[in-house]
């Protein structure tokens, strides 16, 4: 069984009548309002016609915002959404200032590094060569010079000459002693 929500009710006025609601200054009536027969204070709800209701919080009277808690509610996020850009916009203007500060310092590094090329290059050029050779008493080596070929009269294709003589010391003592005898100097070249 459905029931209808505006069963019971009776307009304040029949139609075609011609009776008006209050007056209000100047002249001014206002529209008049249904009265409510049985109902009370009822109104025309989704609760009435018994559809699933989402759950709800019921808060004490004392909790709940009135018009004026709206109101308060959305200046206070007003003011934190401008604090939460300021907070940001500071940031940003933190961040340039940093960022202006580290290109200082790179144009200075850069430029202190072009000034130690220069110096660099200053102290590897001839003339500072030169001048530092002539303070420690150095000298220019002599330019080199090449040897003319000379034969050194040596036959390469003669036979290896002998090695030393390995004989006993007994033998080489009786050569030098025929030797002196006989006069040859081949004594002992001759035996072998």
């Amino acid at each position: 069984m459905v029931s209808n929500p505006n069963i019971g009710l009776k307009p304040a006025r029949q139609r075609g009548s011609r009776a008006r609601g209050p007056l209000v200054g100047f002249g001014i009536r206002l529209p008049a309002r249904a009265v409510l027969r049985t109902q009370g204070v009822r109104r025309r709800r989704r609760a009435q016609l018994r559809l699933p209701q989402p759950a709800e919080l019921a808060l004490p009277a004392g909790m709940r915002f009135g018009a004026f808690g709206r109101v308060y509610l959305l200046i206070a996020g007003v003011v934190i959404a401008t604090l939460l850009y300021l907070v940001q916009a500071a940031g940003a203007t933190q961040a340039s200032y940093e960022i202006g500060r580290l290109q200082a310092q790179q144009s200075d590094l850069v430029a202190e590094q072009d000034h130690l090329k220069y110096e660099s290059a200053s102290l590897k050029s001839p003339a500072q060569i030169e001048s530092e050779a002539a303070q420690a008493n150095l000298t220019r080596p002599q330019p080199y010079r090449y040897v003319q070929y000379a034969d050194a009269g040596v036959n390469l294709d003669a036979p290896a000459p002998l090695g030393p003589d390995d004989s006993p010391l007994w033998q080489k003592a009786l050569a030098a002693l025929g030797r002196t005898v006989t006069g040859s100097q081949d004594a002992l070249a001759a035996g072998r």
